[in-house]
């Protein structure tokens, strides 16, 4: 189900929103757009135009990440189990394990995200865990995917972002000749 503007209103009104709904392209944009000084703006993005799971990527590390390719390698997961450990498992499903190709845009974004954690490092100072994630609280502790998930509304989830890539697409496609 596509978030339209009645969508919108009714879920407003009532409080209730569908289990699935996805972004049209034009919301997926603004919802970027807003928050683009977030400092975890680059998972966003991932989660929008690259259709990563939560998991995924909390999971995601600078090992995973090619920047001459210019790709991104899937092969695990972070989940939260009980008590809140992170445990690593593999991807949701068979297919989860894939290599996903980057724009230039990402990959300077991605590059971007990059300095800012070395300078939260720095800032950090001994309190700095050293970590091999991409994605880390302001202490280089790896993200929990429920936290990541906690950002703005109306009715964000990132699993209605990554539907949306299949919204962005099909559009594109249609535009296309």
């Amino acid at each position: 189900m596509v978030w339209t503007d009645a969508r919108v209103a009714e879920w407003l009104r009532t409080g209730q929103r569908p289990a699935v709904a996805v972004w049209t392209p034009a919301q997926t944009a603004t919802f970027l757009a807003r928050i683009s000084d977030h400092r975890l703006y680059a998972l966003y993005h991932l989660y929008a135009l690259r259709g990563i799971r939560r998991g995924e990527g909390a999971g995601l590390r600078w090992c995973d990440i090619d920047f001459t390719a210019r790709t991104l390698t899937i092969t695990r997961q972070l989940q939260q189990r009980e008590r809140g450990r992170l445990e690593v498992c593999p991807p949701k499903t068979a297919a989860g394990e894939r290599t996903i190709a980057f724009d230039s845009g990402t990959i300077h974004i991605l590059v971007t995200h990059r300095s800012q954690q070395r300078l939260e490092k720095i800032v950090a100072g001994e309190l700095w865990n050293e970590s091999e994630y991409v994605f880390t609280d302001r202490y280089g502790r790896p993200r929990v995917p429920t936290t990541s998930a906690t950002l703005s509304r109306p009715s964000f989830a990132p699993a209605d972002c990554r539907l949306s890539v299949c919204t962005i697409c099909a559009t594109e496609q249609q535009a296309s000749p």
